[in-house]
């Protein structure tokens, strides 16, 4: 198939425009998180640390100890509650 012949050829586009809009928009205490993926190009134009929902890959969390593990590894469940939480947070 044509994919199979230019599989290596394809790149994901950057984040480099997404990247300085966050870096210039985003307060410091912003929580930011990748969805089902993790674009490294993003951190290093941000210089901020994201954290990941629902992926791991080949990331090599067991490094991490639990407590930060669970903050940066959230599942799509834990993203909507923080959305929620801060929905909540905002009207008040």
């Amino acid at each position: 198939s044509v994919l199979s012949l230019a599989g290596g050829k394809i790149q994901r586009a950057g984040t480099r425009g997404l990247a300085g809009v966050v870096r210039a928009e985003a307060k410091p205490e912003d929580r930011i998180y990748h969805y089902r993926g993790f674009f490294h190009d993003f951190v290093f134009y941000t210089g901020r640390f994201v954290g990941l929902v629902d992926y791991i890959d080949e990331l090599e969390v067991q490094f991490l100890d639990d407590a930060e593990r669970a903050r940066r590894f959230i599942s799509v469940a834990e993203l909507r509650r923080q959305f929620a939480d801060t929905l909540k947070t905002k009207s008040l």
